[in-house]
This record gives C-alpha cells, sequence and structure tokens, in this order.
C-alpha cells in the first residue's frame, strides 16, 4: 500500500503536484541539527566508514554534516559520481564524505523513488550506478543497518543477487523489540546479524543512541583519529 498511495497521487494529480506534497512532508527548514543525536552520532562515525547509504529524502543527514563542519556529498544520480567535489586539506585534494541517497533526494525530483513504478524500473541491478556503488563497498567488509526495513523490495532485490553471487557482506541489524525464531533464522540464511534493542520509546528509542555512541566511543579509543580521504 506504501508504494500505491504514492503511484496513485501521481496518477491523479500528477508529478508536480506529488513532489510539491513530498516537499511539504519533508521539509526540514525548520529542524536544528543541533536537536538531532541520531545524525550527530553518524556523523562522528562517519570517519571510520566509506560511505552512508540511505533511502531518506530529506536533507537531515547533509545538514546535520554541515553543521558539524563536516564536508559531505549527496550522491544521488549518476552524474553524482562524475562531479566529485573534492577539498584541499594540508596541501591534498581530499573527496568529500559521501551521501548516498538509494531513493533519490528532493533536491533532485527526477531521482526519487517513491511509487510501485519506480521500484520496478529499480529492479534490475545493472539499472541503476548508485546500486552498483553500494555493492562495490559491501563486498569484503561488514555492513550495519540501523533503523531500516530489510524487506524494502530494492535492498532485498540487491541482496539476493549479492548472496546468488556468494559474495554477501556479513550485516549487523540493529532493530527495536524481539526476534522471534523465524526472524533470526531467515537473518541467519542473509548472513545477517540481528542486534535486538529492547525499548519503551520506539519514537526515540535512548538505546539506540546508547548502541551507536558506544560503538562511536569503542571506534575513537582504539583506531584513534582519523584524518580525511583515509580508506576504511
Amino acid at each position: 500500500a506504501l508504494l500505491r498511495i504514492p503511484e496513485a497521487h501521481r496518477h491523479l494529480c500528477g508529478e508536480e503536484r506529488l513532489v510539491a506534497r513530498l516537499g511539504e512532508l519533508f521539509d526540514t527548514s525548520r529542524v536544528d541539527p543541533a536537536g538531532l543525536p541520531l545524525q550527530r552520532l553518524l556523523v562522528r562515525l562517519s570517519p571510520y566508514l566509506p560511505a552512508i547509504y540511505t533511502t531518506n529524502f530529506d536533507d537531515l543527514l547533509e545538514r546535520t554534516f554541515a553543521w558539524a563542519g563536516v564536508p559531505c556529498q549527496a550522491v544521488a544520480v549518476a552524474e553524482d559520481l562524475q562531479a566529485w567535489k573534492l577539498d584541499e586539506v594540508g596541501g591534498r585534494f581530499v573527496p568529500r564524505f559521501p551521501v548516498y541517497k538509494l531513493h533519490g533526494t528532493l533536491g533532485r525530483p527526477g531521482s526519487l523513488v517513491v511509487g510501485e513504478s519506480d521500484v520496478l524500473r529499480r529492479s534490475d541491478l545493472a539499472s541503476h550506478p548508485i546500486d552498483l556503488r553500494f555493492c562495490s563497498d559491501v563486498m569484503g567488509r561488514e555492513i550495519l543497518l540501523v533503523g531500516y526495513g530489510f524487506a524494502d523490495p530494492n535492498m532485498r532485490w540487491i541482496w539476493t543477487k549479492l548472496r546468488d553471487l556468494e559474495v554477501a557482506p556479513v550485516g549487523w541489524y540493529v532493530e527495536l523489540g524481539s526476534s522471534t525464531d523465524l526472524e533470526r533464522a531467515t537473518m541467519e540464511l542473509e548472513r545477517m546479524v540481528r542486534v535486538d534493542l529492547e525499548s519503551g520509546d520506539p519514537r526515540h528509542p535512548p538505546e539506540l543512541l546508547e548502541f551507536l555512541g558506544a560503538l562511536v566511543e569503542r571506534c575513537e579509543r582504539e583506531l584513534g583519529p582519523r584524518p580525511r580521504g583515509t580508506v576504511t
């Protein structure tokens, strides 16, 4: 239903009305990045990551990077991969940290994946360069999925292809609540370790912040400061 609602809206009202409505729903202009503890932790974690991938349309993460004074680049379309932004740091040019927008960004409406037809167009692994970059980044590494529904059709398709090719990474899936035996078994099939976080406040779970905060502190303690441009 979540895929068919925007599809119906697009059909009845047109593409421009759909994009305008999404812009209203996901407007972040009144949100202060200083009040986003989850996004601030992700920015602190970024020196130890090759990239962050998100299906969010909004720009909260990019705005938090800017607030923290850490240059980043939103990558949503093929052209972004051909026009990488570099900054001069210590006498050398360093690429900005990539935030890949798997389902596009409101800043470029043509990149949005919101309806059923959009998802179907993305069902061919070779059809979108961001999907290919994701596969390249995760092979030979471990991946941490935070606050993300693994049932997303796009991600399920990509993961199935990686599994069939026997190159799926080990994944850590952070989820609120307790896993059932079936969920744990299916996650093991996907080479995924499910991390259950019990919380009484699913909208603003302090347990998630504690988990990510401990991970950031461990990286900073055991790996030390990471200069920009370091390959992890």
